[in-house]
């Protein structure tokens, strides 16, 4: 099992993830889909590692909004089953 230290490396690799790309501008993002892709694939490993941090750690680093970087998961996730 992972502990905090190694999630909050995976939250900082993806945050460096995130940043190489995003750097080149919302026009550059909004007209390359591989370049969604990988933002959004890094946004979803950023959430995954933030849901296994431990609520001590949570509360130790209360400034970091978890809910809302654990919260995107859901909006991020294709559903399979759409009425």
């Amino acid at each position: 099992m992972r502990d905090d230290r190694l999630r909050f490396l995976d939250m900082a690799e993806a945050i460096r993830n995130i940043e190489k790309y995003s750097s080149h501008g919302k026009q550059k993002f909004l007209k390359d889909e591989l370049v969604q892709v990988w933002v959004v694939h890094h946004l979803q490993i950023l959430g995954e590692a933030a849901r296994g941090i431990s609520e001590d750690s949570q509360k130790n680093f209360h400034r970091i909004p978890w809910g809302k970087i654990i919260g995107f998961l859901q909006y991020s996730r294709p559903s399979l089953f759409c009425s």
